[in-house]
C-alpha cells in the first residue's frame, strides 16, 4: 500500500483532504464524496462507511454457522431483553425507534467491528441529551451481548460519560418584588417554588424505589412514611416533601361554596344565613 501524504496520515482510510474540504473515495467505484470542512465529523463518517463496506466478518460468520451481526443482536435484544424491563409504551416506542436507527446506520456490520472509536465518533453527532440516551441504550445492548457470550467487553461503557444538563426553572416571579409577608400571593408562590425544588431529590428517590419494586407504585409524595420505614429517604427529606406539598396547596387553594348556597332560593347577599360561610378558602 503506497504511503499517504502527510496531511492525510491521521485520517481514516479512503478519506482525503482537498484544500479546506474532506473527501471520501469509494474503494470500489473510486467516486469521491465531499464530507465538508469539519475534520472530526468527516473522520466519523468515513470510519462508519469503511465498516459498512467491510463484509468479511459477516462472511466468516456464515462459514462458521454463527451470526454476530448487529442487526441479529438487536432482534434478540428486542425479543428477549426488552420484555423483561416492563417499560412504559411511550418509552418502548422510543427505544425501538433508536434500535431501528442503529440497524440502518450499521447495516451489515458485525458487532466485533464496532469499537470504542467507532461508537464515540457516531455519538459525537448528537446533542448532550440525545447523546446520553443513545449511549445508555448502547450500554444495555452490549451488556446483553456479553450475557450471551458474544463479546467480552462493553464498548459503550468506555465512551465518554456526559452529565445531564442542569434543569433551569423559569421563575414566574423573576423581576417582581417579592414581599416578605407569607400571606401575600407572590410570596406564597415563591415559597412553593423553593420548597418544591428542594424536595425534588427526595421525590426522585421515592419514584425510583417504586420503579424498582421496593415501594408500592403510586404517588411518591403520598409515600413519605413508607419511604422512611424502608430507608429510602430520611425523616428530614420526608418533612421537606410534605412541606412542599403544603406550600403548593396554599398557592392553588380556591374559594369553596356549600351546596345549599347554590340553590335558586338564595337571593341577594345578606338575605341568606349562609352568607357568612360562603367564600371561605379550602
Amino acid at each position: 500500500m503506497p504511503r499517504r501524504a502527510r496531511k492525510n496520515r491521521d485520517l481514516e482510510a479512503n478519506l482525503y483532504q482537498n484544500g479546506e474540504y474532506y473527501q471520501y473515495k469509494h474503494p470500489i467505484t473510486g467516486n469521491r464524496i465531499s464530507l465538508g470542512k469539519d475534520r472530526k465529523q468527516a473522520n466519523a463518517a468515513a470510519r462508519i462507511a469503511n465498516i459498512r463496506l467491510q463484509k468479511e466478518p459477516d462472511r466468516v460468520a456464515k462459514i462458521l454457522g454463527t451470526n454476530d451481526g448487529l442487526s441479529a443482536l438487536i432482534d434478540r435484544f428486542e425479543s428477549e431483553y426488552l420484555p423483561e424491563k416492563e417499560y412504559a409504551k411511550s418509552s418502548l416506542r422510543e427505544i425501538k425507534i433508536k434500535l431501528n436507527l442503529y440497524k440502518n446506520e450499521f447495516a451489515g456490520t458485525s458487532i466485533h467491528a464496532i469499537d470504542v472509536k467507532t461508537l464515540a465518533d457516531w455519538l459525537y453527532q448528537f446533542t448532550r441529551a440525545s447523546y446520553i440516551k443513545h449511549r445508555l441504550l448502547w450500554i444495555d445492548l452490549f451488556k446483553y451481548a456479553m450475557s450471551q457470550g458474544l463479546v467480552t467487553f462493553n464498548v459503550a461503557e468506555a465512551t465518554l460519560y456526559k452529565r445531564p444538563a442542569k434543569r433551569k426553572r423559569d421563575r414566574l416571579t423573576e423581576g417582581v418584588y417579592i414581599p416578605v409577608d407569607k400571606t401575600q400571593t407572590i410570596a406564597q408562590l415563591d415559597d412553593a417554588l423553593e420548597k418544591s425544588a428542594a424536595a425534588e431529590p427526595a421525590t426522585r428517590k421515592l419514584r425510583a424505589a417504586m420503579k424498582a419494586g421496593t415501594l408500592p407504585k403510586g404517588d411518591p409524595e403520598a409515600a413519605t412514611e413508607d419511604g422512611v420505614k424502608a430507608g429510602v429517604i430520611t425523616e428530614q427529606e420526608a418533612a421537606a416533601i410534605l412541606s412542599a406539598v403544603a406550600a403548593r396547596k396554599i398557592v392553588i387553594q380556591v374559594d369553596e361554596f356549600l351546596p345549599e348556597y347554590l340553590t335558586k332560593e338564595h337571593g341577594k347577599w345578606g338575605s341568606n344565613k349562609l352568607d357568612g360561610v360562603a367564600g371561605q378558602s379550602m
